[in-house]
C-alpha cells in the first residue's frame, strides 16, 4: 500500500485528495457507496482500491471492501488475510 509505506509521496498525496473530493460529495450530495471496477485486467482496481479504503480509515470513516471479482481475488493477498469463504459461499449458504 503505497499510502502507509511511502504517505508523502505524490500518489499518496492524490489517495489523501481524492479522499477529500469524496467526504465533500458525500455532504453535499449524499454519496454512500463507491465502486471501483474495470473490465480490463491489471488496471489498478485493486490498488485504488486499497489504497483509497487506506485513507478513508485513517479518519476514523467505517470501511467495508467486497472483493466481488469471482475470477482472480486478491484484496486478500493484498492485506495479509486468510481467504476461507468468499461472496460465492455466501451466495450459495444463504440460499
Amino acid at each position: 500500500m503505497i499510502v502507509t509505506c511511502h504517505p508523502h509521496s505524490v500518489n499518496s498525496e492524490r489517495f489523501r485528495a481524492l479522499r477529500t473530493n469524496l467526504l465533500f460529495a458525500q455532504r453535499t450530495q449524499g454519496i454512500q457507496s463507491v465502486l471501483i471496477t474495470s473490465s480490463v485486467l491489471s488496471e489498478g482496481k485493486s490498488f485504488v482500491t486499497v489504497n483509497l479504503a487506506t485513507v478513508l480509515a485513517q479518519t476514523n470513516k467505517k470501511v467495508l471492501l467486497v472483493d466481488a471479482d469471482l475470477r482472480k481475488t486478491t484484496l486478500h493477498t493484498i492485506l495479509n488475510l486468510e481467504n476461507e469463504e468468499g461472496l460465492t459461499s455466501y451466495y450459495y449458504n444463504k440460499r
